[in-house]
């Protein structure tokens, strides 16, 4: 193994300039292998040691949350299909749909939360808000309903921890540290942000693309239960021989067998035919083998956590940069190549042209906002193309499938499935794939799609510089009216406004995302002002010109063009919320 491990993540770290990262692994209940590769910081240049360097784990906090739930579920203190709404105080969700969301849903990622992007990551250890503060300011929008899709939900984990807070009278940190760090022995671990000063030393950094190389930057996480775990990666090892032992480490059990079968076991799935999630952790079926994991991702850390648990096995690995290659996901399927090698007969490479066109076209993720002005950000994100090719192939990341079945499609290669839910009238409305059960892919009409909107964003942004350069209209007879004499000062107005308020709105936006900076979100509504006031001042300005016949027609009818454009444009802006950004 550490022959395999050696050229395997040196490789990684090489290719994509990674200063560092850690692996462990676990088998039959003792910690197997363990290593620590690179330094810790780029600048320091002090060496990864597994045992020592401690790295953020990312979104395998949310495994110690589903832990610490699935405790007091034990205990009785929780009921996993009882309404949420019975253990919060301070706040209730509303009944925007007849079901009500429950633990199960929260534990399935299924609640049909809208996603967020507030309260994740700070700049500063007294940044971002509180536990409680978060759960109550920012409740997302219900916008399916609950048990329908998974929607992947940070919200979700976060309100789940915050439950735990409510019945049981502690800080979810200190509940953590109590029931499940403490009896593991996870002596080298912390759910507080920051972290110990003795600490700070031996802590690995994450990295961001500088000039000249990565370069360290600090991250910190307000929301606990979603991010906020600190651990080094023989200690995560604990926890994954206590998962594969059913519930017990050494002589200590944390759970019962049966509740860490319950976790282990498919609890939610689109379609039958592929895998779903269970209760924390993912299904992944390859080379013949079934597979529970779950990412680790922050702004600038990477990895990932698995377990092979026919084979009492169990992996993570952690970089100390985040890469647009998915190193942790690589690390998993170099895994299982390398241990559980399969030869896998490969699909026919050409199929039905007319499935393959049926279901092109442009998709998101259910994973995405809908009420908040964060909705700007999934413009660039979480968008995904489906091409068709003239063989009857369908590309979607590179990977191309063709089709065995109606609605039913297999990669060329033999590995991977992409199955399509359709509507009434027969059109696709969800795709699936077993790649990652997360993903819902939610297909979209023409003018949803990312060249309709950014080709809006262009054509006005032209016409919004135009106004700016163009040369003034000409002389202005006496008997005009006053603001006739104006025009070309309203107009430069307007295309100026039109072209900064994007950038001022989401600059007021980020100093109501970072806690550290003074909160401008009072200045929003000025901005829509201006926005709207001039817009309507130069739509006043073009039907003085045309009833006066003022300048000449083809000065008049670029007026009204680039009036049209600032309706358009306002229009797009509502569309992404941009016109009510005081919702960040």
């Amino acid at each position: 193994m550490e022959s395999f491990l050696d050229a395997f993540i040196t490789t990684q770290l090489t290719e994509y300039q990674i200063p560092g990262a850690a692996v462990a692994v676990v088998k039959d209940g003792t910690l197997f292998f363990a290593k620590g590769y690179g330094v810790t910081d780029s600048r320091s240049q002090t060496p990864v040691q597994a045992d020592r360097t401690l790295f953020h784990a990312g979104s395998v906090t949310k495994l110690f949350t589903w832990t610490a739930i699935m405790q007091l579920v034990e205990q009785g203190r929780l009921d996993l299909h009882t309404d949420v709404n019975a253990y919060l105080k301070d706040i209730q969700i509303p009944a925007t749909f007849a079901e009500p969301i429950t633990l199960h849903h929260l534990l399935t990622h299924t609640p049909g939360f809208e996603d967020q992007l507030s309260n994740l990551y700070r700049f500063g250890p007294n940044d971002g808000l509180s536990l409680d503060e978060y759960i109550v300011r920012k409740l997302p929008a219900r916008v399916y309903p609950p048990g329908e899709i998974i929607g992947y939900s940070n919200y979700g984990a976060a309100l789940a921890g915050y439950i735990i807070q409510q019945v049981t009278g502690m800080s979810y940190e200190q509940y953590v540290e109590e029931n499940i760090l403490a009896p593991l022995e996870m002596h080298r671990s912390t759910i507080r942000q920051p972290v110990p000063d003795e600490w700070i030393p031996d802590l690995a950094l994450g990295h961001y693309p500088g000039l000249n190389g990565p370069l360290p930057l600090h991250e910190y996480f307000p929301s606990a239960p979603v991010v906020g775990l600190t651990a080094t990666v023989t200690d995560i090892a604990r926890f994954m021989i206590a998962f594969l032992q059913d519930g017990q480490y050494n002589q200590t059990r944390i759970l019962q067998a049966a509740t860490v079968q319950a976790m282990q076991r498919q609890q939610f799935t689109h379609d039958p035919r592929l895998p779903g999630v269970t209760y924390g952790l993912v299904e992944w079926t390859r080379n013949g083998q079934r597979m529970l994991w779950h990412g680790s991702s922050t702004g600038f850390f990477e990895g990932m956590i698995f377990f092979l648990p026919e084979h009492n096995l169990g992996a993570f690995v952690v970089y100390n940069r985040k890469t647009p290659f998915q190193t942790g996901r690589q690390f998993r399927q170099a895994f299982l190549d390398h241990y559980y090698p399969v030869t896998v007969a490969p699909q026919p490479h050409t199929g039905d042209p007319a499935l393959a066109r049926e279901f092109a076209g442009a998709y998101r993720e259910s994973r995405w906002s809908h009420s908040r002005a964060d909705k700007i950000i999934y413009l660039f994100t979480r968008y995904y193309t489906m091409k068709a090719t003239a063989d009857g192939q369908l590309h979607l990341n590179g990977v191309a499938y063709v089709a065995t079945e109606p609605g039913v499609f297999h990669a060329v290669d033999g590995e991977g499935t992409l199955i399509f839910h359709t509507g009434a009238r027969g059109q696709p409305v969800y795709g699936f794939y077993d790649y990652d059960p997360h993903k819902v892919f939610i297909k979209l009409a023409w003018y949803e799609t990312r060249p309709f909107h950014l080709g809006i964003l262009i054509g006005c942004g032209l016409f919004f510089i135009s106004a700016l350069v163009a040369g003034a209209p000409g002389r202005v007879p006496a008997h005009a009216p006053w603001i006739v004499a104006e025009a070309h000062s309203v107009f430069q107005w307007l295309g100026a406004f039109n072209l900064l308020y994007p950038v001022g709105m989401l600059g007021i936006g980020i100093t109501g995302l970072i806690d550290a900076l003074p909160d401008l979100s009072f200045l929003a509504p000025l901005f829509v002002l201006g926005l709207i006031g001039g817009l309507i001042v130069a739509l006043y300005l073009v039907g003085v010109a045309w009833r006066g016949r003022y300048w000449s027609v083809t000065r008049r009818l670029y007026y009204t063009l680039v009036v049209l454009a600032g309706c358009v444009f306002s229009g797009w802006l509502n569309y992404w919320n941009l016109l009510r950004l005081w919702v960040f």
